[in-house]
């Protein structure tokens, strides 16, 4: 049965959890841009946050274009709901 881990590893950081469920997007701005640097920083470690919980054999599943966090974790949930 599919475990949804992210709340409480995201709770306190509500900024990260709304990256993750995308609703905090990419800003329209220059990829050099702060704003953009601040989101892709919050993605990266929304990322290491999954991958850091998740055992051995589940790290596969993690491999999704662009590392998109939302995209590893909608992966990762179909995997288990299916």
């Amino acid at each position: 049965m599919w475990h949804n881990p992210c709340p409480p590893l995201l709770s306190d950081e509500q900024d990260l959890w709304d990256v993750m469920k995308g609703v905090e997007t990419r800003p329209l701005f220059g990829p050099h841009s702060k704003q953009v640097k601040a989101f892709v920083h919050k993605q990266k470690l929304v990322r290491a946050k999954i991958i850091l919980h998740l055992s051995t054999s589940q790290l596969p599943h993690t491999c999704v274009e662009d590392g998109d966090p939302e995209a590893i974790w909608e992966n990762l949930a179909h995997i288990h709901q299916s």
